[in-house]
């Protein structure tokens, strides 16, 4: 039984003819753990209705399992709080290698024609979609939420080319005092489709030799659509885009937003490794924080020479007659404070 997650770990299933599915009380296969060889076989008649998640003709692809050279067709439209809805593998930690997709898939977050969700160990290599992906929150012609590797993929199936803008209920708004805008701001945004791309919806992964051939996104709706991906912070490589995007907010033909986040964690003693021999930091400090706020010279150096040469009163030759005498005794003021009062005080 594949419920279990150790059950179909080191088995190989190989298709040898077409399966048209016409039972669907069984779907989705919860875990699998194997390989499973489709041969360029189809499955046909994927039919998964039901509220359950993650889902797909697979719900979950285990770690070093694999997929491969099968052919699905059908439809997964889940019904609740849909999450990880995929046309093959609703959760990939795995490989899915050589498989297409052909019909429509829906959820709320996380849906893609081939996985729902792609995580850290996920591949998704060669597979192709088509036909429609529909989804509110990350979702891709390939996968949803990519965080592994997405390579040599291609996106036919259309996503999220129908309106989802909601209506708003005037009779929601608190009237009796004042127009409730934050409730106004909620409700023009709650339904509407963010993280929305051809290959992924949203990556922090890499997305490599990629194409998209169908159109993403409806005009004038939806936050983040790309024709590769709709929102990424990690990797996009020689991916293109040949279909027609469409959006309200941070659209592009490749990447509707990159945000390529850098954490840097830096110790103590890597810190003292960087500074340089010599230098007193505090002193240094002190320093620049005089130099900075010297803006004598010209009326754009600081806030309050504009404000001043917006009175009219004064003229930039005045600024300049000046502002360098002031520099100079600036600079001479820091060079006696730091050889006589900054020394006496320790920090020079």
């Amino acid at each position: 039984s594949c419920t279990l997650d150790s059950w179909s770990r080191g088995k190989t299933v190989v298709l040898d003819n077409d399966i048209e599915l016409t039972d669907d009380d069984e779907l989705p296969i919860p875990t699998f753990g194997g390989t499973f060889n489709g041969n360029g076989h189809t499955i046909s008649g994927l039919s998964i209705t039901q509220s359950v998640s993650p889902a797909g003709l697979f719900g979950v692809l285990q770690k070093d399992a694999v997929i491969k050279n099968l052919n699905v067709e059908g439809t997964v439209t889940t019904s609740g709080d849909s999450e990880n809805i995929g046309g093959i593998v609703g959760e990939n930690h795995g490989t899915i290698e050589s498989c297409t997709f052909n019909g429509s898939v829906s959820g709320k977050r996380s849906v893609g024609g081939i996985a729902g969700s792609n995580l850290a160990t996920g591949i998704v290599r060669a597979c192709d979609a088509s036909g429609a992906i529909f989804g509110q929150s990350m979702t891709g012609g390939i996968v949803g939420e990519n965080l592994g590797s997405i390579v040599s993929c291609r996106g036919r199936a259309y996503v999220n080319i129908e309106s989802t803008d909601p209506s708003i209920d005037l009779s929601n708004l608190n009237l009796e005092f004042s127009l409730d805008l934050a409730k106004l701001s909620r409700a023009d945004t709650l339904n509407t489709a963010t993280d929305t791309g051809g290959i992924a919806g949203y990556s922090s992964g890499a997305i490599a030799s990629s194409t998209n051939y169908a159109a993403v996104g409806y005009q004038h709706i939806g936050y983040n659509i790309g024709g590769v991906v709709g929102r990424s912070s990690g990797q996009v490589l020689a991916c293109s885009n040949e279909g027609a995007i469409c959006g309200r907010k941070d659209v592009g033909g490749i990447a509707g937003q990159m945000e390529p986040y850098i954490r840097m964690e830096i110790s103590d003693g890597l810190l003292q490794q960087l500074k340089t021999p010599g230098v007193n930091v505090i002193g240094m400090t002190m320093i620049l924080q005089y130099v900075v706020s010297f803006g004598f010279i010209l009326p754009v150096n600081a806030p309050q020479n504009m404000i001043a040469y917006g009175t009219n009163t004064f003229e930039v030759r005045d600024f300049v007659r000046c502002g360098i005498p002031l520099t100079i005794i600036g600079f001479c003021l820091i060079m006696l404070l730091g050889m006589t009062y900054w020394k006496w005080l320790g920090l020079v």
